[in-house]
């Protein structure tokens, strides 16, 4: 029988000693002996549990005010010339002009009045393309007005194709109209 404790190993010895008594527990005295090759490396544990997360520190102090915004900060949009994006057959009607803006709110404006020589432009008929940096990321549904007494609403498509469109016309139109409804967001909306 033997009894391990720590380093030291114990064991029980039955023999007797010179008055007759069993000896008992001895301590085995065992001498240390060459170190053998290291072990593979065991498998890496499983990860804790987060900590609990510290407090909050405090606030720093509010910093001034800024100064007062509004309107009249904002820059004017610059008009810029776009007859030059028409596409054929479509025409500037010669009492006008084509121009276009790009607003504060990213919004692309146009403004003037355009018509389809001798009249009756087919559906989808590409009026003009839109202004460089204008394409939007998806159609924009608009209306724009026919230059006729009493004045008829057309449908006008702003395509991701970068082309703007002019959507069922009625039979005997004079393909006559204002391009100042049509305005969409430029690029994606956030």
């Amino acid at each position: 029988m033997s009894q391990i404790t720590g380093y030291e190993v114990w064991y029980y010895d039955k023999d007797l000693d010179t008055t007759g008594n069993p000896l008992g527990w001895q301590e085995l005295k065992i001498a240390s002996g060459p170190q053998g090759p290291p072990g593979a490396t065991g498998p890496t544990g499983v990860a804790g549990i987060q900590g609990v997360v510290g407090p909050t520190g405090a606030q720093g102090p509010v910093g001034p005010p800024g100064p007062q915004g509004g309107m009249a900060q904002l820059i004017p949009p610059v008009e810029q010339d776009a007859s030059s994006l028409l596409i054929s057959p479509w025409q500037v009607l010669p009492s006008s002009s084509v121009v276009f803006w790009v607003d504060a709110w990213n919004r692309c404006q146009l403004h003037g009045e355009v018509y389809y020589p001798n009249g009756n432009p087919g559906d989808y008929s590409a009026i003009m393309q839109c202004p460089p940096g204008t394409v939007p990321a998806f159609v924009w549904t608009l209306s724009a007005v026919e230059d006729v007494i009493p004045p008829r609403m057309y449908r006008v498509d702003v395509h991701p194709d970068g082309n703007i469109y002019l959507r069922f016309p009625p039979t005997g139109s004079t393909g006559q109209i204002f391009l100042d409804n049509i305005s969409w967001i430029v690029g994606p909306i956030a």
